[in-house]
């Protein structure tokens, strides 16, 4: 019994790091339309616009965030990874999820 729950508090920090992710899809699908045209990549508050590029481009932000979510469940399930070090990955992979929401939240809001 103890196993099992040592399990689900070992892949839950994962779990809402992919929940985060999921979210990230769903918003930049809703907000951002995927086009061929040019859109803004990256919005500076000093110099205002300052990337263009596709905007199938903006859609390398989640997958990137998915990709770390992968790598760090790759080390949590491994055996040579020790628990601490599973557990910082994991905290990582959250972390990397909030700040990409936070620069898409912020490119939204002063651009879309």
């Amino acid at each position: 019994m103890t196993s099992i729950i040592n399990q689900i508090k070992k892949y839950s920090i994962s779990f809402i790091a992919l929940i985060l992710n999921i979210f990230l899809w769903l918003w930049l699908l809703l907000f951002i339309k995927p086009t061929a045209e040019s859109q803004v990549l990256h919005y500076n508050i000093y110099f205002g616009i300052d990337q263009l590029g596709t905007g199938f481009k903006l859609y390398l932000m989640p997958l990137f965030g998915l990709i770390i979510i992968a790598a760090n469940l790759l080390l949590t399930m491994s055996k040579l990874a020790g628990r601490r070090l599973a557990l910082y990955a994991s905290w990582i992979s959250i972390s990397i999820q909030v700040l990409l929401i936070i620069s898409l939240l912020f490119l939204v809001i002063n651009y879309y």
